[in-house]
């Protein structure tokens, strides 16, 4: 028997959306206030079957269970058995003949667009490195890179895997120094492994202003296909990157008050933003009266607003609520701690 513990913490891409799918540079953001928590155990081998289990508060059943002959089926079942079905195919040579019982400790909603399922794939991914691939290190191993990929495109269909990459960055330098981390991530053409450096941004990080939640959900799978059938793609593409090389080039408030203003431009543009969602709108006039500069996040640029004022300055003004302020980057840990 093995069994590994695996804690992933949560991300937010702030520039570079989109950009990543055509080789661009990104600009994302980690931090531990909301995190997935593993627990996998992996059995020795059975010759005649092996059975998988989910374990989580989340499911409605509290348990999800199948065979490992069940990856090798392409039969219709209920969505979030059809998720991890995915997502474990790529490491069917290794787990056909164990029984793996994966409990998650510790997740946080997907409405919030912080990463829900590449924590579940980094988290997996992670144990059976230890268990499968001898622990190699994460970032010089093709083998572990080339499964994620294939999860990720078994889920969404096509994807970066951004998300992933610098989820895995901060899990391997895990400090309580350093609750919020920055990174730069690339793809490389000639390689499965990305080349993920971490970022460090020339103000105060307290003047990063704050998360607000939408109560919008945005679909990664969706937003992803609607990009990648745009006949501006490209131009598109290319603009997220140059927003993600002049944060790199300037990181000061000033250049991220007009990045983000930018930002939102090119969001319309792709006619992708909630425009039909009442609460959403009645948001952005609140914020647009107050002078508060924001940008929308999420794949489909929705589930939660980056905005540049302090927590204090949003519910004493704009009359939000504390608890849909999700994430502060002057206050770690304060609100909404989990």
């Amino acid at each position: 028997m093995h069994e590994v513990n695996v804690k992933i913490p949560a991300k937010a891409m702030l520039f570079g959306e989109y950009g990543v799918l055509n080789h661009g540079k990104a600009i994302a953001v980690t931090f531990d206030q909301y995190f997935f928590k593993f627990n996998i155990k992996v059995s020795s081998n059975f010759k005649d079957s092996s059975l998988i289990k989910i374990k989580s508060d989340f499911f409605s059943s509290k348990e999800i269970e199948f065979s490992s002959k069940e990856l090798e089926l392409k039969t219709p079942l209920d969505k979030k058995t059809l998720f991890f079905i995915k997502l474990l195919q790529p490491w069917y040579c290794y787990i056909k003949n164990r029984n793996i019982e994966i409990s998650i400790l510790n997740s946080y909603s997907p409405s919030l667009g912080f990463g829900s399922s590449s924590a579940i794939i980094s988290g997996i991914a992670v144990a059976f490195n230890s268990i499968f691939l001898d622990n190699k290190p994460i970032f010089s191993n093709p083998i572990f890179w080339k499964n994620i990929r294939q999860s990720i495109i078994n889920v969404q269909g096509k994807g970066s895997g951004y998300d992933v990459a610098v989820q895995l960055a901060h899990y391997l330098s895990q400090s309580e120094n350093e609750p919020i981390q920055f990174w730069v991530f690339q793809n490389q053409e000639d390689s499965e492994i990305p080349n993920i450096t971490k970022f460090k941004p020339k103000d105060d990080i307290n003047l990063y202003g704050c998360f607000l939640k939408t109560n919008i959900y945005s679909d990664t799978k969706k937003a992803i296909y609607i990009f990648s059938q745009d006949n501006k793609k490209e131009e598109f593409a290319n603009s997220h990157t140059k927003l993600a090389e002049s944060f790199i080039n300037d990181s000061s408030i000033k250049n991220l008050n007009y990045l983000m203003k930018s930002a939102q431009v090119i969001a319309s543009k792709q006619n992708i933003l909630p425009v039909e969602e009442t609460t959403f709108n009645n948001l952005i006039i609140q914020l647009n009266s107050y002078k508060v500069t924001f940008k929308t996040m999420g794949a489909g640029h929705g589930d939660c607003l980056w905005t540049l004022a302090t927590p204090d300055y949003l519910i004493n003004n704009c009359k939000i609520l504390k608890d849909d302020i999700v994430f502060a980057f002057s206050k770690v840990g304060d609100l909404n701690e989990r």
